[in-house]
């Protein structure tokens, strides 16, 4: 078994991963899938090229069997993964042209065990091998997605990392009760590679990337069941999305409908919770249905989320993910250009937003001096806030709240 290390991804890889490598110098290059087939140096590998239809095309071959079809394959015809065909030849690539990782499933294994990769830009799907000019099918069990030199490979450990994150965030938007308007958490393990990796896809982005100092009060029982209280300092990294361009980064890897849920309107502490009877699956409100007293239900509905936080503590290899969201109108330009509707929405009037940042309410949560809190009261001329940690109460004024409010959701 050999090994190489990739300097781009900071990880050593072997054979029979899948990575995307660029073919040609310059800013122009094209990044095509290739899996490693052996290793012949300490910075050379040889590989075999895993090319789409229009690469194939441009290369001169011809009679590539006809495009996957609603009879069998309506995932991926919905999600519109790439397909590749396997080259039988092999050529010698150094390590620096390697740039990131691809995820090669059959066409069968994707269709039914990952039914949502749409805007995955990582993952792709094979049916046929080109060899001895002509092409042959490729059976399920002849395709392995990962590498079988070990029992699990890094490209491995990452694609499920990435799927951990992805049905973490999709079950935790779709939480049937929103008590809380501003703050959503999960938490879940995650290695110090997969936090490295996940930086590496957001580097080009405008997230904001920050390294913060928190303090944690730990409990802990001792041998003769004697009790102490521990005061740490937890050294914190965190990962903000909440622009345009940082969003297209993560849906490039987690997909397009990264962040997107909340099944119920988020009332008031401790009320009951507001069903939703058109759009109670994902927040994807269709307006344009037939039935014009819907409509307005369904605008006032619509609820969409503005900014989603990574922190990571890599001591306890703990990720936390916590999502700020805030209601838009479906009609509105941020929402079109996020769903990518092909049909036309009927006008409706501008209504303005249920929510509204001149108004304190107890359970609304924010931060204050890197610390988390949440508004216990209301009062004539001052508001009592909680924090998280500490449980210390302590009154702010009305304006104090409201600018905090205002900076956390923004």
């Amino acid at each position: 078994m050999v090994f190489i290390k990739v300097p781009s991804l900071n990880c050593v890889v072997t054979t029979g991963d899948f990575l995307l490598a660029s073919r040609g110098t310059g800013d122009g290059a094209r990044r095509s899938v290739c899996v490693i087939r052996e290793v012949v140096a300490p910075q050379h590998v040889k590989v075999s090229w895993w090319l789409t239809r229009e690469e194939l095309e441009s290369q001169g071959i011809v009679g590539t069997p006809s495009p996957v079809s609603n009879d069998g394959f309506i995932n991926l015809v919905k999600c519109q993964v790439k397909e590749v065909f396997e080259l039988a030849s092999t050529v010698t690539l150094h390590v620096c042209y390697i740039v990131d990782l691809a995820f090669v499933f059959h066409a069968v294994t994707l269709e039914k065990q990952f039914l949502n990769c749409a805007g995955m830009e990582r993952v792709f799907f094979i049916r046929y091998r080109f060899q001895d000019n002509r092409f042959s099918v490729v059976q399920v069990h002849q395709h392995s997605p990962f590498s079988k030199a070990y029992a699990e490979s890094y490209p491995s450990r990452m694609w499920h990392f990435v799927i951990e994150v992805k049905y973490t965030m999709e079950k935790m938007l779709n939480d049937p009760k929103q008590y809380q308007p501003c703050r959503k958490m999960a938490t879940l393990k995650c290695s110090l590679e997969c936090w490295q990796y996940f930086c590496h896809c957001m580097l080009n982005s405008n997230a904001s990337y920050v390294n913060f100092l928190r303090k944690h009060t730990e409990k802990h029982m001792h041998c003769d069941l004697s009790l102490s209280s521990v005061t740490l300092k937890k050294y914190l990294q965190l990962i903000r999305i909440d622009s345009e361009t940082s969003f297209r980064f993560a849906r490039n890897l987690f997909g397009v409908t990264f962040g997107i849920g909340i099944r119920n309107r988020a009332p008031k502490r401790g009320a009951e919770p507001v069903r939703m009877h058109f759009g109670d699956v994902v927040n994807m409100v269709d307006v344009s249905a037939v039935d014009s007293n819907a409509v307005d239900d369904r605008v006032s509905e619509f609820v969409r989320n503005p900014g989603i936080d990574f922190f990571y503590d890599s001591n306890a290899r703990i990720l936390k993910i916590r999502v700020r969201y805030c209601r838009f109108l479906a009609q509105s330009e941020g929402v079109l250009s996020m769903l990518q509707l092909n049909r036309v929405l009927p006008q409706r009037p501008e209504i303005e937003a249920e929510w509204s940042l001149n108004d304190v309410e107890p359970g609304t949560i924010f931060m204050r001096n890197g610390v988390v809190v949440e508004v216990v009261a209301v009062m004539d001329r001052s508001v009592l806030i909680r924090e998280e940690i500490t449980l210390n109460e302590l009154s702010i004024t009305h304006d104090e709240a409201r600018d905090l409010i205002n900076q956390f959701l923004m």
